[in-house]
């Protein structure tokens, strides 16, 4: 297809559109003057007392302390949140170790870089400062299940299912966190049935919901129940309510530590009461492509001795297409008092597909 040619003045002033068109975009962008007197054109995505991150036309997103940095201009109105005090939209100047804001009424003003909490584009700041998910928004996790069935003299039948969900608020690592939500269900059911012969039966499940308050980005205050069952060690029903706090070593390792009230009902033996604590330690990381997580913990008794118990639990989790996984969790468990006639350990293992929560 032949498409007509411009004429020479209309070639000029489709040139000329363009070049005014470009200018136009480069003065409406946010630039920066490195130390060496580079300037570079972008956007100014997100900042604090120590650095930002810059999205550069022709470099992306990158992240440079403001030792690194002459000087900074915005064209739109960012969020500057200070130490103290209402947060103060406007555009805004960096030079000289000072940062210049000017609101859209009133006088420009100017704050030392310590007293930068966030800077960030009001979009940013509407979603994760000032709006608050509903109950069931920013949840992640995975929910994994798996089953086996034999069907012969003997039929045996066994499930598993485990679900974990967390819900830090807000949901990005960047901002000092406020509270965090966590949810765990597993459970574990089987039978084993002969002709002539008692049935055989297996059911272990624990669950427990736990709320997290953050008052700085290491320290959080705790509260958490927990409900366990296990046929394999004749326990009924146990409750377990208390509160506590925590302390984010670094990124994904948590220690914990409570004081809570138990009450443990056993098949046949009377029911108990008693106040222990549990010390809790949870770590998370990624070996390549497979998700590791395990967790220790320790509940010693301070009104029964004999109650004491422990519990470890590790799970590896390897990505298979998208959302989709292969789950392999191992659990131990230890009774100091379980129903007489009964083993103090349990041993579980159970193997099944997985389904990530983005």
């Amino acid at each position: 297809m032949n498409f007509p040619r411009l004429s020479p003045y209309a070639a000029r002033l489709a040139s000329g559109l363009a070049v005014i068109l470009a200018l136009t975009a480069f003065l409406r962008a946010d630039t920066l003057t490195l130390g060496n007197g580079d300037e570079v054109a972008g956007k100014l995505v997100r900042a604090d007392a120590h650095a930002i991150v810059f999205d550069a036309d022709l470099m992306g997103d990158i992240t440079l302390q403001w030792k690194q940095i002459q000087t900074l201009n915005t064209s739109a109105s960012l969020v500057v949140i200070g130490g103290k005090g209402a947060p103060v939209t406007g555009t805004i100047s960096y030079a000289d170790g000072k940062l210049y804001i000017l609101p859209p009424v009133g006088q420009e003003l100017i704050w030392p870089l310590k007293r930068i909490h966030m800077i960030l584009a009001p979009p940013l700041y509407k979603h994760y400062i000032v709006q608050h998910p509903n109950a069931f928004q920013a949840w992640h996790g995975s929910i994994a299940g798996g089953f086996s069935f034999v069907s012969a003299t003997q039929s045996s039948r066994s499930y598993t299912a485990s679900i974990n969900l967390t819900r830090p608020i807000p949901d990005v690592t960047w901002l000092p966190p406020r509270s965090n939500t966590q949810f765990s269900l597993q459970e574990t059911y089987g039978s084993l049935s002969q002709p002539g012969y008692p049935q055989v039966k297996t059911s272990v499940f624990t669950t427990q919901l736990e709320q997290d308050q953050y008052f700085s980005r290491q320290f959080f205050a705790l509260v958490r129940g927990q409900l366990d069952h296990n046929f394999a060690q004749g326990l009924q029903l146990q409750q377990s309510y208390g509160s506590g706090i925590g302390w984010t070593a670094f990124t994904n390792f948590n220690l914990k530590a409570d004081v809570h009230l138990t009450i443990q009902q056993f098949l046949t033996a009377p029911r108990t009461r008693f106040l222990a604590s549990d010390l809790t330690e949870s770590y998370a990381r990624k070996l390549g492509k497979v998700q590791w997580t395990e967790s220790l913990s320790a509940q010693p008794s301070y009104t029964n001795a004999r109650a004491f118990q422990a519990s470890g639990t590790t799970t590896f989790a390897i990505p298979i297409y998208k959302r989709l996984g292969f789950n392999t969790t191992v659990t131990d468990s230890y009774i100091g008092n379980p129903q007489p006639g009964f083993r103090r350990n349990s041993l579980q293992v159970s193997t099944g597909l997985q389904i990530n929560v983005p």
